[in-house]
């Protein structure tokens, strides 16, 4: 890989730049030492880009135009745990005296559009220690968001788990899938989905025939409704239904936040769906956990609203796209 502009390039690196690297490292020791190994080694390095090999990463030099390293940064370009819509920026370490220049938000930008080429890419992750709030702030400003809360990490490393979601182009599967689970859920009802459909229908002066069905449906059960929008969906990609799925989830929450227990009890009925992301399903599981605590009197209400707060929140940014969908 090589990217590069009027002052920097990035490249994988190779065995020539090991050396490098570990000067790199030893500018960023106050990162360093934040963690359980203060001091930069070669047998550190080494270890860092065997873990990225593992784990079907790329690492990079970013260095400046007169050929000297500055910083590294690894990444995970697909497929990150297994989800083939989901990138991870493992690393970005820049050397002290070349840091408050910018150079980590192009570096970002870079990485992100380099990824993005992949169109199947939905969103990218990283990961922040607690104890690094700088570092934090920075990945905030580059518009990621928490996702989930603290965790302990092997390497006895807290650290906070930060998304940022591209939209791609919605196609009429993704809305098939989106109005089935909503249904499901009770986030979404009868009522909005012909609409939906006969609007469409006013769209192209040849809709496909999936679309002229669904408008017909109104004398149609929701069980009924559902079986249509599950064989119109085919395959299910749960990636960009679930987004919006929860975004309108997020939507009737702050319509009504004593609705939380309805939405969880409506939302824990994806779990029954067999080829369910195991991170949904966990997060969910949750959920459905703390609302049961809620029930024995060991948590409060308040408590049961923060955690769907939480879960939702990571998807606000898709609900003007749920209002645009859902509006008449």
């Amino acid at each position: 890989m090589l990217i590069r502009n009027h002052s920097l390039e990035i490249h994988s690196i190779t065995q020539d730049d090991r050396e490098a690297v570990l000067n790199v490292y030893r500018q960023c020791e106050d990162f360093l030492a934040l963690g359980p190994v203060p001091t930069a080694s070669l047998a550190m390095v080494a270890k860092d880009i065997e873990s990225s090999q593992h784990e079907g990463g790329i690492f990079c030099g970013i260095f400046n135009l007169d050929g000297k390293m500055i910083g590294v940064v690894d990444y995970v370009p697909e497929n990150f745990e297994g989800d083939p819509h989901t990138a991870f920026l493992s690393l970005l370490m820049i050397a002290a005296s070349c840091r408050k220049q910018g150079i980590g938000g192009v570096v970002v930008e870079w990485i992100e559009n380099e990824i993005r080429k992949n169109a199947q890419i939905t969103a990218i992750l990283t990961a922040v220690q607690v104890n690094n709030p700088q570092a934090m702030r920075f990945w905030q400003r580059q518009g990621y968001g928490a996702i989930r809360e603290a965790e302990l990490q092997p390497d006895q490393t807290i650290t906070v788990r930060l998304r940022k979601d591209f939209i791609p182009e919605i196609q009429h599967k993704d809305l098939f899938g989106f109005f089935r689970m909503g249904l499901v859920t009770g986030t979404i009802d009868k009522q909005a989905v012909i609409p939906w459909a006969d609007r469409e229908i006013l769209k192209t002066p040849t809709p496909p025939p999936e679309i002229i069905e669904l408008s017909l449906s109104g004398n149609l059960s929701y069980s009924q409704l559902v079986g249509m929008l599950s064989q119109f969906q085919g395959e299910k990609d749960y990636d960009l239904p679930l987004k919006l799925l929860f975004a309108q989830a997020g939507i009737r929450f702050e319509q009504g936040p004593d609705q939380a227990s309805a939405l969880i009890m409506g939302l824990r009925l994806l779990t029954a769906e067999d080829t369910l992301p195991k991170e949904v399903r966990s997060q969910l599981k949750d959920l459905d956990r703390q609302l049961d605590l809620h029930k024995q009197g060991r948590v409060s209400s308040g408590e049961v609203d923060e955690c769907l707060w939480r879960f939702l929140e990571p998807y606000k940014e898709y609900q003007s796209l749920v209002r645009d969908i859902l509006s008449p």
